[in-house]
């Protein structure tokens, strides 16, 4: 948005702040609520990037995973991530949803009818994962003590809202094959952008 400036920052141990090269690089794909941030680290900082792979990997009731939340406050200098440890159990539901609406719809992990039907309609399927997920958490990566990528955390319940009700503490994961996708479909933008940089 115009009038606001992107802060990209990661603890190292102290926060890093990265430059952004140019604007985000949205996914064409118009439901699909996927950036990308070309940034410059001037200090060099380490870092191991997550991988993404054309396939899932297979999550596991019982299996630890772990989301953050950002509790930053940039104008006061101030960055915090908090990082969750969680005992995971998958739904057997695929949440359907689009960047243009609210509305998500719930479909059986067994109905591929209905499935394909949403499919169609440019609707994007998502992991439904027994995990909790508060304001601050969207955008995170969920992921393992491997540093294995299962998927991008873009919505959650909370204890206010029907989502709660009805489902109890959850997350709504975008798959590791949906932000594969997507950087794929963004790949001659960026080496525009690279050739420029």
């Amino acid at each position: 948005m115009p009038d606001y400036r992107n802060v990209i920052a990661f603890k190292n141990p102290k926060p890093t702040i990265l430059t952004c090269v140019g604007s985000p690089i949205e996914d064409p794909e118009a439901e699909n609520d996927v950036a990308f941030f070309l940034v410059r680290d001037s200090s060099n900082a380490p870092t191991k990037p997550f991988s993404l792979h054309a396939d899932n990997l297979n999550i596991v009731d019982g299996q630890i995973l772990y989301n953050a939340q950002n509790r930053c406050e940039p104008l006061r200098g101030y960055y915090e991530v908090f990082v969750a440890s969680q005992s995971i159990h998958n739904k057997k539901w695929i949440v359907f949803c689009k960047f243009s609406v609210k509305e998500t719809h719930s479909v059986a992990l067994d109905d591929h009818e209905r499935q394909n039907q949403l499919q169609q309609e440019g609707w994007i399927g998502h992991h439904l994962l027994q995990m909790v997920s508060r304001p601050g958490f969207s955008g995170s990566p969920i992921w393992d003590n491997q540093l294995r990528l299962y998927g991008m955390d873009i919505r959650g319940s909370t204890p206010q809202d029907s989502f709660y009700a009805e489902r109890g503490d959850v997350a709504v994961c975008l798959p590791t094959n949906v932000l594969y996708m997507a950087r794929q479909r963004i790949e001659a933008t960026l080496q525009q952008r690279l050739s420029k940089a």
